[in-house]
């Protein structure tokens, strides 16, 4: 009977060991991709409000009258209506919101300009 006196390869402890690191590995990275994306998300939602502001604020400064925005999210300014004429001015789309998975409104009265998400 021939016996095998030199044996190349990873016993079983150093592969358990391996498959440990890579698993705290992961239950460390899991978390931290998930805070990166809430910021990310945060970081697109205060964009997108400075820019809902600036339009309504080029609408005051253009003589516009008092107004509530709230259209479609992702609606393009193309094929204007009555009701959102005004904003097509200012925007190319209206924006969604990104946090709530939502819309956002737009109330500008008396000079005073509102931008908060959709109801």
């Amino acid at each position: 009977m021939t016996t095998l006196t030199n044996q190349d390869g990873f016993t079983l402890t150093e592969l358990l060991v391996v498959v440990a690191i890579i698993g705290i590995l992961a239950a460390l990275a899991v978390p931290l991709y998930s805070g990166v994306q809430d910021q990310a998300k945060e970081t697109a939602f205060d964009a997108q409000v400075r820019e809902l502001h600036q339009a309504a604020q080029l609408h005051l400064t253009s003589g516009g009258k008092d107004a509530v925005w709230a259209p479609t999210p992702g609606e393009k300014a193309g094929t204007p209506t009555a009701a959102h004429e005004t904003w097509m001015n200012w925007l190319e789309r209206w924006p969604e919101n990104p946090l709530e998975n939502g819309e956002f409104v737009v109330e500008i009265e008396d000079g005073n300009i509102e931008v908060m998400p959709g109801r």
